[in-house]
């Protein structure tokens, strides 16, 4: 480590410029990273996988960009006609998309799911021209609801919250950066460690974005663990060299002693960071293993960083690390005088003098902490916990108070019978119709939302994406009672699977 900093001091200016240049290059970067970036979930070979692919790869419909329209005050045949048109004119502002019918929700209130080839983030851009496509609809009241619109308009709201949380945050955190550091040539560190690290990660995340499915979290994972590592790292080593240059007057030679102590400790603790999050990159989720990869590449950036530009920075900043003193200097004093008879230090002599017991007493402490986790009950993401601010919103609570929160993501039993109109053949029309039967008893669904292609005319079923253009696949359509992410919606998922599908009897499908 000592030769290493040797290196890093003859040419720390190149260095630096390097690191200019890559955060030049990783802000670029980063300034077009949210379009490649995703909110979809997928679990690579489940079943409900393969049948979305089907559903994407013959019918053109992805669950997950799919619209909901909701009306109200529809009371006449009229009304139903102009709604009707309605959905249709906003499936046409998307290439592929497909209006479903009208199906009743309660008095005087329809909704119709509008089906789209999209993912959700790209069909969520296509939110204001589908509501501006919608217009007027008689003398109903319509809401455009559905993931993609429910994500089009929170987003905006969670980017004020975030915005609001950082107007707060940052104030406070440059406070305690001023009081830990107490000089401005202490504060630039963390504050130029972060604003080059975590720009020249998300560059790299730019390029990871390219081969695999990145979700939009990452960023967020980047600054946080970017700024948590740059304010960590830099105190540790910052301190340190205060220490010795309080003891020479070789700045160097300072540097140079801190690098083989506190800086091969950010080293280390950089490798046991990065480990850690790696093991996420190893799940089966492309979710979470973009959280794994986004996770290790910060450390990584911060692990090079902390060997060559913070030794770099310090180099050229010789003793500037202890100019523009903000907090008094006795106060400094006091703080050092701390460190050799304060209550850390005789806190950590009493440790050491009995480790044992220490040990048995901290160990108790956490145990008793963590013992509730062993109650916790977790659920999938559901949305229950969207503001009812919005158009979707608004409209996903029309849906909840008639025909309850399901019917914004209906379960989907996918057919594939193995060969062009195999969805007409007698035997798998009679199955159809034996499972709906089932499906209509269920008390977890709500029997008038059922839909199949035997239960409607096939010009219907085509134009609803029940049926695709072959009739190889059908699909059959059912909301539950309660929403997406309930144990409720999960027992009927698995009564769908092993008991009414099996009973239904679809030969050769």
């Amino acid at each position: 480590m000592t030769r290493w900093t040797g290196f890093v001091i003859a040419h720390r200016k190149r260095i630096v410029l390097a690191w200019v240049v890559m955060f030049v290059l990783g802000g670029y970067a980063a300034s077009n990273l949210g379009g490649l970036l995703s909110n979809r979930f997928s679990v690579p070979g489940a079943e409900s996988e393969r049948g979305l692919n089907l559903l994407k790869d013959r019918m053109g419909d992805r669950s997950d960009g799919s619209f909901t329209l909701v009306a109200t005050g529809v009371d006449t045949p009229a009304d139903r006609v102009a709604v009707t048109a309605a959905a249709v004119r906003a499936a046409r502002v998307v290439a592929g998309a497909k209006a479903g019918p009208l199906q009743p929700a309660g008095r005087g209130v329809v909704y119709a799911q509008i089906s789209t080839p999209l993912e959700n983030q790209d069909a969520s851009k296509l939110t204001p021209r589908m509501r501006a496509a919608i217009g007027p609809a008689r003398g109903a009241r319509t809401y455009l609801s559905g993931y993609p619109a429910i994500n089009h308009d929170t987003q905006s709201i969670f980017s004020k919250d975030l915005q609001r949380g950082e107007s707060i945050a940052i104030p406070v955190a440059v406070i305690v950066l001023i009081f830990m550091f107490g000089t401005l040539g202490g504060v630039v560190v963390p504050i130029v460690f972060a604003a080059i690290t975590i720009p020249t990660t998300l560059g790299l995340v730019w390029i990871f974005a390219h081969v695999m499915d990145m979700a939009i979290y990452v960023t967020n994972i980047v600054a946080l663990i970017g700024l948590a590592i740059a304010v960590d790292y830099s105190m540790l080593v910052v301190f340190r060299i205060r220490e010795e240059l309080a003891r020479t007057e070789d700045p160097h030679r300072a540097l140079t002693t801190t690098m083989a102590t506190a800086g091969r400790a950010t080293l280390f603790s950089g490798m046991t960071v990065a480990i850690g999050l790696a093991l996420l990159v190893f799940m089966p989720l492309p979710f979470m293993r973009s959280m794994g990869v986004g996770g290790l590449l910060v450390p990584v950036v911060s692990i090079l960083a902390s060997a060559t530009l913070l030794p770099a920075l310090l180099a050229m900043m010789g003793r500037g690390v202890n100019r523009w003193r903000i907090i008094p200097r006795r106060v400094l004093e006091r703080r050092a005088d701390a460190e050799v008879t304060g209550f850390w230090h005789r806190l950590a002599s009493a440790i050491m003098r009995r480790p044992i017991l220490f040990f048995a007493a901290a160990a108790g402490l956490m145990l008793a902490l963590a013992l509730p986790a062993t109650g916790l009950q977790v659920t999938g993401g559901d949305n229950r916990g969207v503001p009812l601010t919005t158009e979707s919103t608004r409209g996903l609570k029309v849906l909840e108070s008639t025909i309850g929160p399901g019917a914004l993501a209906p379960h989907q039993i996918v057919v594939d019978t193995h060969r062009p109109g195999g969805a007409y053949d007698p035997a798998i029309v009679a199955a159809q119709r034996r499972l709906v039967a089932q499906l209509r008893r269920d008390p977890g669904v709500q029997p008038a939302t059922v839909a199949a292609p035997a239960s409607v005319p096939r010009a219907l079923a085509r134009r609803a994406n029940l049926v695709d253009p072959a009739g190889q696949v059908l699909q059959v359509r059912v909301a539950g009672r309660t929403d997406s992410g309930t144990q409720a919606a999960m027992d009927v998922v698995h009564r769908i699977r092993d008991r009414y599908v099996p009973a239904a009897g679809f030969p050769g499908a």
